[in-house]
């Protein structure tokens, strides 16, 4: 059976006179819906992209002499030696995570800058001088690192005096832009499903980098993602019946690399087995706590899509907007095989799987975003949405963070009545898949 595509423009008249021009795009053919990350990129064009959104934060902030430094950060195939421990006592597993701490801390505590085109560093601690010009070296080489200052992009100089490290110190994921993904995938339609990390305040941690999707994404039964957040998520089952329905962490099951699983937690809560999110702190103090407690012998992993990105003993560990963090009372170190746990992921054994409860038997695709509009034909979209769902946008004064709030940060509080460009994904009361778009709210 052959794809059939019609179209339908259409016009809906409102109570207060305005209209909205809308359009309907009617795709018939064999079921083939996929939720996906995203693989091979435009690295060059990703870096140019990316440099310049941050440039132009760092100009609507009134900064003055900035310069935006971009790498790709993905493959832990560039020849970092693991595992790094941070000053903070905080063993990085993940390549990413390296390189993101060492770069940051090149600019933070040493000096760093360009001579005719050639990297110098300036750092107290030689051996981390050393590591830093290997990082520099092998991103070059393979031409992952790209430089802006706003008037153009790999300058012959540049002081970087202007540099605030957890702003233009910028690891990137893999992004691109829609049309090229329908090119390569051969597939004329493709949309955006999951937030991403792009703002300040979501990739402050060292082990987050800019573009990294996180929410509950399940493809062919895989879960790809796990549900960090109590939000919203559109569900296919294997029989093809579709549901939409609130799903969170609670209603996970982690299977470490070792073999041992990870049931029966609290979430946001100290117990002897507990998960921390970013929304820690939010509902006991209006703010988010962003480091678990620091609790002796406490047995610490940070966990970012399938990837245990690093440890740590003792608590205190930095929460990822886009990951979470595993938390174990010491007295489970015989039962949980701690030590072992350790040992496989030291030796890049730091993978993951997730199951979803019985509460959500058989899910064969699902994808997450947030907030939820209906249920069952009824509005959901009420004014206290944003807490059900956990969302909690930061809070500024005169431009600057006066409180980190939780992904997506930049986030509408009236999200009731505000305008924005969306997409919504659901289904029709004969089981139909329905995706809306809604463009900018100036059209």
């Amino acid at each position: 059976m052959r794809n059939t595509i019609t179209l339908e423009n259409n016009k809906y008249e409102w109570e207060n006179g305005e209209s909205t021009f809308y359009k309907i795009i009617d795709i018939e053919g064999p079921e083939a819906l996929h939720f996906a990350l995203l693989d091979k990129v435009n690295i060059h064009r990703s870096l140019t992209d990316v440099a310049q959104i941050r440039y132009e934060k760092a100009m609507e902030e009134g900064r003055d002499n900035v310069s935006v430094v971009c790498y790709y950060n993905v493959h832990d195939n560039i020849g970092i030696k693991k595992p790094m421990k941070t000053s903070e006592g905080e063993y990085l597993i993940s390549e990413k995570s390296i390189t993101n701490y060492i770069l940051r801390k090149a600019f933070s505590e040493g000096k760093v800058w360009i001579r005719d085109g050639i990297w110098h560093f300036e750092h107290p601690n030689r051996a981390f001088r050393e590591e830093i010009l290997n990082v520099i070296d092998r991103l070059r080489v393979k031409g992952y690192i790209k430089v802006y200052n706003g008037s153009r992009f790999d300058p012959i100089n540049d002081d970087f005096d202007g540099v605030i490290p957890s702003k233009d110190i910028v690891g990137v994921a893999n992004v691109d832009v829609l049309s090229d993904v329908s090119y390569k995938i051969l597939s004329p339609f493709v949309f955006n499903t999951s937030f991403f990390t792009m703002e300040e305040g979501d990739i402050i941690s060292h082990n987050t980098n800019w573009g990294e999707a996180y929410g509950l994404l399940v493809d062919n039964g895989n879960v790809i993602l796990p549900p960090l957040y109590n939000r919203g998520a559109f569900l296919i089952h294997e029989d093809n019946r579709c549901e939409v329905a609130r799903i969170s962490m609670k209603d996970t099951a982690i299977l470490f690399p070792h073999g041992k699983w990870l049931k029966d937690f609290a979430v946001n809560k100290m117990k002897d087995i507990s998960i921390y999110t970013r929304y820690f702190g939010v509902k006991e103090a209006n703010r988010t706590f962003r480091f678990t407690p620091e609790v002796p012998n406490r047995y610490e992993f940070c966990i970012v899509g399938k990837e245990i990105r690093s440890y740590k003993i003792g608590g205190n560990l930095e929460i990822p907007q886009n990951g979470f963090i595993v938390s174990l009372d010491g007295k489970y170190e015989e039962d949980m095989e701690l030590s072992t746990l350790i040992e496989n992921i030291q030796s890049g054994n730091n993978v993951v799987e997730y199951i979803l409860s019985d509460e959500f038997p058989n899910v064969y695709k699902a994808i997450q975003g947030g907030t939820m509009l209906l249920k069952d034909g009824k509005d959901v979209l009420t004014p206290d949405i944003l807490e059900k769902e956990e969302f909690f946008p930061e809070i500024r004064e005169s431009g600057i963070i006066k409180e980190i709030g939780v992904v997506p940060t930049i986030f509408p509080a009236d999200v009731d009545e505000t305008k924005a460009a969306r997409i919504a994904i659901g289904y029709d009361n004969k089981g139909e898949i329905t995706i809306i778009v809604v463009e900018g709210s100036n059209k």
